[in-house]
């Protein structure tokens, strides 16, 4: 939608050229046509300062409320506008941008709906028109968003635009918000079983403090003792030296499942042509596999979150964002921190940087980690077992990779933990 413009005569050159062209007729002896140019002169100058008057003394905020839903869903918002100024404010028309981007759109407005603010922006927001405000009167308007795609936006300003009684002036400023308004649409959930996932954790009985021990991962050995399991000897050390020794195995936290996304394993490099003829290569992400598969991770997480079963979520830093690690947790708390940073998550194809200190110190924590990758062949598994998780298992998009990897870690498809999910085609992304 486009903005008002005002009036020539309202502009400063217009007021400038007005004035001289008063003088000019009185000094040539036209007095009522140079009085007729002074009135206009008036009403002119008049509106100018009547519509920059209004504007600078109009406030603007967003009521707390809800400010964050999922993909499909609506959030209802409270715009409320406040009036200080002693001319009354004919109309006013706001817009709340939103960014480039499509992630909420007003109920009723069409997906391709932009608007614009200066400079000659077309964004999406929402677009509310006020009119006849009196000097301190408050007006609120409720309005209903609909969450078209997964994303955060904060809100610091609106785009303010105001008008004279007399309809030749229109003025516009960017005003700040009384307190800033942060949005976050959730990505889109879908009907998850998690079946396949909780029979991949330890069966191992539980110790003290909620802890298991992985019989998988020896860490140590010390001397028998009166009362010690047969079944934990080192016989063949016992065979060796003739010394009872008792192993003792890594501590882990039962029935965790801890999420890996691996971000880098949706980007790849394709060469193409440019118009000089030369062949040169771009960096391409797989935009909506990898929007898939952040669905496929948010429903699981609210699924396991439903049931009262422990989850962690790592995901990697890229560009100027560092990693997130959720430590194992469980409860509408971590439930939230982790849509929060799924929502979050703006990838472009940059190298991906994983949060090494936090996962050697919190990996006896994290049970079966679920490498969330394009296909069974991910990027990250070498780096993670290096950092010392050994109870690795693959996400994946599509079943794609030689059958060494695959025979070292299990690959279980997205598909088989949400039903009627299509399949993930190998089409090109958007270049990054």
């Amino acid at each position: 939608m486009a903005m008002y413009n005002s009036s020539l005569f309202a502009s400063p050159f217009g007021l400038v050229l007005l004035l001289a062209l008063a003088v000019g007729a009185l000094y040539f002896g036209a007095g009522q046509i140079a009085a007729f140019l002074l009135l206009v002169l008036l009403l002119s100058a008049s509106a100018r300062l009547w519509s920059r008057g209004v504007l600078q003394k109009t406030g603007i905020s967003i009521d707390d409320g809800q400010t964050a839903c999922h993909a499909g869903e609506s959030m209802n918002i409270t715009l409320r506008i406040r009036s200080r100024s002693f001319f009354p404010l004919i109309w006013l028309d706001v817009v709340v941008p939103f960014g480039e981007r499509l992630l909420l759109r007003a109920e009723g407005d069409a997906p391709d709906t932009r608007h614009a603010i200066p400079p000659e922006q077309q964004v999406t927001g929402l677009r509310e028109r006020f009119a006849w405000l009196l000097w301190q009167q408050e007006i609120a308007c409720s309005e209903t968003l609909h969450a078209e795609r997964r994303g955060v936006v904060d809100i610091t300003h609106a785009s303010l635009q105001a008008g004279d009684g007399f309809g030749l002036s229109a003025c516009h400023r960017f005003a700040e918000l009384d307190h800033p308004v942060r949005f976050a649409v959730y990505p889109r959930l879908m009907q998850a079983d998690v079946r396949p996932l909780t029979r991949q954790l330890s069966d191992a009985e539980a110790g003290r403090r909620g802890q298991t021990e992985d019989m998988t991962l020896l860490k140590s050995s010390r001397p028998y003792q009166h009362g010690d399991p047969m079944k934990r000897i080192n016989w063949r050390y016992l065979a060796m030296s003739g010394r009872m020794e008792v192993n003792q195995y890594e501590l882990i936290t039962p029935g965790c499942i801890t999420f890996v996304l691996d971000l880098f394993s949706f980007r790849y490099v394709e060469t193409y042509t440019t118009a000089q003829d030369t062949r040169e290569t771009r960096v391409v992400l797989r935009d909506q596999p990898l929007e898939t598969m952040i669905s496929v991770i948010a429903s699981c997480i609210r699924t396991l979150s439903e049931q009262g079963m422990r989850f962690a979520l790592i995901i990697p830093g890229y560009g100027q964002r560092e990693p997130v690690l959720l430590p194992p947790g469980s409860g509408d708390i971590a439930d939230e921190q982790a849509m929060e940073a799924l929502a979050a998550i703006d990838y472009r194809g940059e190298p991906a940087l994983l949060p090494h200190d936090e996962i050697r110190r919190l990996r006896r924590r994290f049970g079966v980690t679920q490498l969330c990758a394009w296909s069974s062949v991910p990027s990250l598994a070498a780096e993670l077992e290096a950092l010392g998780l050994s109870r690795m298992r693959v996400i994946a998009c599509q079943p794609r990779g030689s059958a060494q990897t695959t025979e070292t870690l299990d690959a279980l498809l997205a598909g088989d933990l949400i039903a009627g999910l299509p399949i993930c085609a190998d089409q090109e992304g958007g270049a990054a």
